[in-house]
């Protein structure tokens, strides 16, 4: 049971590592409004560290998804799949400890909304 649950660990760092390489060389492009509202977010909750900040943006993240789930919203209306990877994966290096990398890429998302 310990094993799949190191190796479940593990395959989602070796998936963020590899999405940070991935952004890091591209960047990300241009995205929704709502996916630069939840990057200004946690992007606030990365500069001041703050858990209960970055614990609130998970749960609207997730119930963003559960919105068009349950009919309550359209799928314009939320983050697309590839917007709430990118999302969560920030949200995983704050968790992680590595509050800066996680401000980075906020920061480069919000960026490449205006460089565009």
């Amino acid at each position: 049971m310990k094993s799949s649950h190191l190796l479940g660990g593990l395959a989602l760092a070796l998936a963020v590592v590899i999405a940070i390489v991935v952004v890091s060389q591209r960047g990300y492009g241009k995205v929704s409004s709502r996916a630069y509202e939840f990057s200004k977010a946690i992007y606030g909750a990365c500069l001041s560290q703050s858990e209960a900040r970055l614990a609130k943006v998970e749960k609207m993240l997730d119930e963003d998804a559960g919105q068009v789930a349950e009919g309550t919203a359209s799928v314009e209306q939320v983050v697309s799949l590839r917007e709430r990877q990118w999302l969560e994966s920030m949200i995983q290096l704050a968790r992680d400890g590595q509050w800066k990398s996680a401000a980075k890429q906020c920061r480069r998302m919000m960026n490449d909304q205006v460089s565009e």
